[in-house]
């Protein structure tokens, strides 16, 4: 499943390799513009191109898809907005993009970073994704540490570099990671998975889009 925001980490110090095929963007950077691409809706692909086609129609005319896509959306401009010139940050270019497993509904938004901050404050300000958090972001993180009592370690994190000489960076967002560790000469690897709720949310179609 070749992802936009793929990736490779060997860290032999740590006996740790992470491989990532993530399609999802947590923070470009060029200079002082910034951007991230909240992705928000699912579907599966369909079997021929007349049912793909209708999944998209299903997808893009579907209220709950819609609401959590805006949500995201406005979750992703308040965290901008932070560190943003007052006025600087929009939101453009909602579209449906296709991989060979799933339709995603993608957005991008856009800010010009203050002249008091740099890249380490702007990857301070999206982390973690707000795909992965909700909203409200503190308190949701704070119900997610509670209910599942394990740290997720890499799963849902970041992936990516930043050059302060030319305060160019990006970093992806962790998801369809599989992080693989090394003790006493054997690789044990771990795949997670996950899935967004809410008051509309169907359970059956929750874990289906999991196995995505």
């Amino acid at each position: 499943n070749p992802a936009p925001f793929g990736g490779w980490l060997m860290g032999p110090d740590q006996a740790t390799a992470l491989m990532s095929s993530s399609p999802e963007l947590l923070l470009w950077q060029e200079g002082t513009r910034l951007s991230t691409r909240p992705i928000k809706g699912t579907m599966a692909r369909g079997t021929t191109e007349e049912e793909d086609l209708d999944l998209i129609q299903r997808m893009v005319s579907s209220e709950k898809e819609t609401a959590e896509h805006l949500m995201l959306v406005d979750l992703e401009r308040n965290d901008l907005g932070r560190i943003c010139v007052p006025g600087t940050v929009q939101w453009s270019m909602w579209r449906v993009e296709s991989y060979p497993n799933v339709h995603h509904l993608v957005s991008e938004v856009t800010g010009d970073m203050r002249s008091d901050f740099d890249g380490y404050d702007a990857l301070e300000a999206v982390f973690p994704g707000g795909s992965i958090t909700g909203c409200p972001k503190t308190a949701t993180i704070a119900a997610i540490d509670e209910l599942e009592g394990d740290a997720r370690q890499a799963w849902t994190g970041s992936l990516g570099f930043y050059d302060g000489r030319t305060q160019n960076g990006m970093w992806s967002i962790l998801i369809r990671t599989l992080q693989a560790n090394k003790s006493e000469d054997q690789w044990r690897a771990r795949l997670l998975a996950g899935g967004g709720l809410t008051i509309g949310s169907v359970p059956q179609d929750e874990v289906h889009e999991c196995k995505l």
